[in-house]
C-alpha cells in the first residue's frame, strides 16, 4: 500500500490532481472541497493516500489530514458504501463533521452528498454510530453543547486494525461480508494489521 505521496503538483481534472514524483505522474483522487486542487504547478505536497486494487480498477485517493484517511476508510466498512461515495461524504463534511451528524443521526447532512440516498444515510448511522472516532476531534450535539470524542485503549486500537484490514481484504477481492466475517472470528489482542490480514485468509 502507498501511505503518502510526496512531490510537486502538475495539474488537475475532474477531482483528481496530478503529482510529479521524479518524473512520475501520479493521478489521485481527492475530495472535491480539498485544498490540493488549488495549488499551482510545482508546488510542492504531500498527500496521504489509500490505493484501491479491484479487479478492473486500481486508483490511488488522497487526503490532506491523515483524520480524513481513517474516516474514508471507516466509511468503507458501511455496506453499499463504495470508495467513490466515501469521498463524496468527505467532499461536503469534515471527519468532525460526519462523526457529529452520526452522533445527532442527521440523516439530511448525509443525503447532501452525491450518491447517498435516505436509505443509504441510514445504513452510515446504524453501522457507525457505535464505532470510536476519537481521531475525528470535537463532536457537535444537536443542542449545541460540544464534546471530545474520547479515545479508547486496547480493544479500540485492535478494532482499528481491524477495519484497516477488512479494506486490504476488500482489495483482494473478497467482499465486505466476507471480510467482516472473517476478522469477527479473530481475537482482539493482534498486534499489527499483517496478522489480522494472514489470519483471517487461513479462514477464506
Amino acid at each position: 500500500m502507498i501511505g503518502f505521496i510526496k512531490g510537486n503538483f502538475a495539474y488537475t481534472y475532474d477531482n483528481t490532481i496530478v503529482v510529479d514524483v521524479n518524473g512520475i505522474g501520479y493521478e489521485i483522487h481527492v475530495p472535491a472541497s480539498s485544498e490540493l486542487l488549488f495549488k499551482e504547478a510545482g508546488d510542492e505536497l504531500m498527500v496521504y493516500t489509500v490505493m484501491t486494487v479491484r479487479e478492473d480498477d486500481m486508483s490511488l485517493y488522497g487526503f490532506m489530514e491523515r483524520a480524513e484517511v481513517a474516516m474514508w476508510r471507516m466509511l468503507l466498512t458501511v455496506n453499499g458504501v463504495g470508495a467513490k461515495a466515501a469521498l463524496a461524504i468527505l467532499s461536503i463534511m469534515t471527519p468532525a463533521e460526519i462523526a457529529s451528524a452520526v452522533a445527532n443521526e442527521d440523516k439530511s447532512a448525509f443525503t447532501k452528498a452525491s450518491g447517498i440516498g435516505k436509505r443509504g444515510a441510514e445504513r452510515i448511522i446504524v453501522d457507525l454510530k457505535d464505532k470510536d472516532m476519537g481521531f475525528a476531534g470535537e463532536v457537535v450535539h444537536a443542542d449545541g453543547t460540544k464534546s471530545s470524542i474520547s479515545r479508547r485503549s486496547g480493544a479500540q486500537k485492535d478494532n482499528a486494525f481491524k477495519v484497516e484490514a477488512a479494506e486490504v481484504l476488500t482489495s483482494l477481492g473478497y467482499s465486505k461480508a466476507e471480510a467482516s466475517a472473517a476478522l469477527d472470528r479473530i481475537e482482539d489482542s493482534l498486534p499489527s494489521v499483517e496478522e489480522y490480514v494472514r489470519i483471517a485468509l487461513r479462514s477464506m
